[in-house]
């Protein structure tokens, strides 16, 4: 059986509400691979012209040659699936259940409830649609199909039908299969195809993994002839496969809730228990997140094993896990929370240990909240976040959202965190470290700029003065060390000032000084701005720095 890869991790948060990549958003992981090159220059061919050089490349590789318009993964494919014993000439796809079974299949699968949603979304019955929907299973084994009558018709003429295992190791190289074996969004274009009588087709796919557990439910997968296809097929199925994660994440929200009232009913004190999610989510209690390996082997044996060894007592309370805890750990404990919010990826909070993403407005609000000790109100964050055209209602709503994902870590009227939680955050302890004289360390911790893709007035503020006083400490700093380990950061090699301090330190045979007086003249010619002194980073970035130091709450 062909081997699935792991899933991508996801964002936990909403969209970003900065800068994004378009390409990214469309293309995913692998956007900016090499192999995608010639690939998106084929994108821009008659459909066609595409097809004759795909087909030509085809008969190249499988003769023995290589052929560049052939990316890497389809070639990677091409090999798994001949070596499972694939024919390229005459393969179809096993048929594993009847129109029966498959009724009994669809009832029982996890992906049911989001049909109606998806058929609308993808796929189009009409007499004049170009493509088909299809909901395949974690095997590939086909499930629904929703579409145009015409394109069912030539999908039936390929077995493309409920029933069918469209895996990689069982037809060939196709969208649905790579999704299951590569755990990513994909496209399968004409001759990237491997068996011959799938080339008039192209098919775009996207796996759905259940957010809980990581468990793969299925693939969506749009496939059509490949003169009608839709241009945007593959931004389609990700689209889908994201709206589905998102209604299971919101499903699962309610479960915990509707799991933690049930114990609270059940069971007069809570204190010496824990509730356990499937996938190994402490729901209510102190445990550490666990694995869903874990929470199965507890769920038929009634003993839970811990990371050190340790085992207690549990029971299955649905798909949840309930579980005694030891006098030792009922004692109360300060809940934690801690903001990871520098640098270019994407911002995270751990909450009680439990790591979740965030969307940027949510990050740009909890700096905002971490850096105002007395609190903020709604109008006050409104007017901090949207300027003059600030409603209120819309941060309320969001913070309902935020203090739901912080386990009540927040407070209202106003705005502020909980007075007993330890609340520790990357850009405050940079600045400690700074203040404190410990630059080394503060360099170790500051991993990039605070929420760097973030427009909003009061972060870039903030960004810009904890970039200054980082580099402030290392253009004040005796010697070369925290000099040397500045300018060859990514926040500070681009710094013209800071680079001609350290050549004017540097020893004349110190091999360093080649490249450093390179970097100046290209920073000179590419800038315009010959290494001035007393200025900043160049060029300008919307990544200085700004973080940290209490502010005062506005019209306090």
């Amino acid at each position: 059986m062909t081997e699935r890869s792991a899933p991508p991790r996801g964002p936990d948060g909403g969209p970003d509400s900065g800068p994004v990549d378009l390409l990214g958003q469309f293309l995913g992981a692998d956007a900016h691979d090499h192999e995608l090159r010639p690939r998106a220059r084929a994108a821009f061919l008659d459909p066609d012209d595409r097809a004759r050089a795909l087909r030509a490349a085809y008969e190249k590789v499988l003769s023995g040659d290589m052929d560049a318009f052939v990316s890497d993964r389809i070639q990677s494919s091409w090999g798994r699936a001949l070596a499972a014993g694939v024919d390229p000439d005459s393969q179809r796809p096993p048929r594993l259940h009847e129109i029966r079974e498959i009724r009994r299949l669809r009832a029982e699968h996890p992906l049911a409830p989001f049909v109606p949603a998806l058929a609308g979304l993808l796929g189009d019955d009409s007499v004049v649609g170009t493509h088909i929907l299809v909901i395949a299973s974690a095997a590939g084994e086909v499930l629904w199909r929703v579409g145009s009558p015409d394109v069912i018709r030539l999908a039936e003429s390929l077995e493309f039908v409920e029933g069918a295992r469209w895996s990689e190791d069982a037809v060939g190289t196709n969208a649905i299969g790579n999704a299951v074996v590569e755990g990513r969004a994909n496209q399968v274009f004409s001759a990237e195809h491997l068996v011959r009588s799938h080339h008039n087709w192209v098919c775009s796919a996207a796996p759905v993994y259940d957010p809980e557990t990581r468990a793969l439910l299925g693939v969506l997968d749009v496939s059509g002839p490949y003169r009608n296809a839709h241009p945007d097929a593959l931004a389609l199925v990700r689209c889908g496969a994201a709206l589905v994660h998102e209604m299971l994440r919101g499903a699962r929200r309610e479960a915990d809730e509707r799991a933690r009232d049930l114990v609270r009913q059940q069971h007069r004190a809570v204190d010496g228990i824990a509730l356990l999610s499937p996938g190994g989510r402490p729901v209510l209690g102190e445990l550490p997140t666990l694995t869903p390996s874990l929470i199965d082997q507890a769920h038929r044996t009634g003993r839970l094993t811990l990371p050190d060894g340790s085992e207690l007592p549990a029971q299955p309370q649905g798909e949840y896990l309930i579980v005694e805890l030891p006098p030792a750990r009922t004692r109360a404990a300060r809940p934690t929370l801690e903001l990871r919010f520098l640098g270019a990826g994407e911002a995270r909070a751990v909450v009680n240990g439990r790591e979740v993403g965030l969307s940027q407005r949510r990050a740009e609000i909890l700096t905002l909240l971490a850096t105002s000790p007395h609190g903020l109100t709604a109008d006050e964050l409104a007017s901090e976040i949207y300027g003059d055209d600030g409603i209120r209602t819309t941060v309320r709503a969001e913070m309902h959202r935020i203090r739901a994902i912080l386990d009540g870590c927040i407070r209202s009227n106003p705005y502020c965190f909980e007075p007993d939680l330890v609340l520790t955050a990357d850009f405050l302890q940079v600045t400690r470290l700074v203040r404190a004289g410990k630059l080394g360390a503060a360099l170790d911790a500051y991993g990039g700029p605070l929420l760097p893709r973030s427009s909003v007035l009061p972060i870039e503020l903030l960004r810009d003065e904890l970039h200054e006083g980082v580099r402030h400490a290392v253009l004040s700093a005796p010697g070369v060390a925290h000099l040397r380990r500045w300018v060859e950061s990514e926040v500070g090699a681009m710094d013209p000032q800071a680079i001609r301090l350290l050549l004017s330190r540097l020893p004349a045979a110190d091999s360093a000084r080649a490249y450093l007086a390179a970097r100046l003249r290209r920073i000179d010619r590419e800038f315009g701005v010959p290494a001035m002194a007393g200025r900043r980073s160049v060029p300008p970035q919307p990544v200085g720095a700004r973080a940290t130091g209490v502010r005062t709450a506005p019209g306090r």
